[in-house]
């Protein structure tokens, strides 16, 4: 396996009544970015850490990062959730090429997504194909986009990052470059 690519897994341990739930609460706070984030979409706050429904997402995210990480790299980590946020795609709407650094893992979960749902990596030139209850996580430098297309109903994604508790307890803060 690679270290500079994706992962993913189908999520059936969530609840349909979590991804309701997820969904009302997205339709309930409408758009507090105002499209001006590399999500050109509706999107909640960055930090919906406070939601037991979005944490369950998080909790599954952070339990596949453990996975990989032991089987990618052979290294123990401890990921915490650093941000949290919900999604609302209409047709043809769509995010920007971006990445999440300096995360250790970024993450993003799909519920009911449309028949032609895509998240792109364009340095991997790789499409994946969304599925309901998909969990795709990837390293947060990695760069990833939706490309706008049409579809019908919308496509409600949870998404996040997460950093290894293991390397945070260690830091030390610099001051003036010293």
């Amino acid at each position: 396996m690679t270290k500079n690519t994706y992962y993913y897994r189908i999520c059936d341990e969530i609840p349909d009544e979590v991804n309701e739930n997820i969904m009302a609460y997205i339709d309930l706070v409408g758009d507090l970015q105002h499209h001006k984030t590399n999500v050109k979409a509706q999107m909640t706050d960055w930090d919906v850490l406070h939601n037991e429904n979005f944490l369950n997402v998080g909790k599954a995210a952070t339990n596949f990062g453990i996975d990989i990480a032991k089987t990618v790299w052979s290294v123990p980590i401890k990921p915490i959730l650093s941000d949290l946020w919900g999604m609302k795609y209409k047709s043809g709407e769509y995010a920007i090429p971006h990445d999440h650094f300096p995360a250790l893992f970024s993450f993003a979960y799909y519920i009911n997504p449309p028949e032609n749902s895509t998240l792109f990596f364009p340095e991997l030139n790789r499409e994946l194909k969304n599925e309901h209850k998909m969990l795709v996580l990837f390293p947060g430098g990695l760069i990833h986009e939706v490309k706008p297309k049409e579809f019908t109903g919308y496509r409600y994604v949870v998404s996040g990052n997460m950093e290894n508790k293991n390397r945070i307890k260690n830091l030390v803060e610099v001051k003036n470059g010293i």
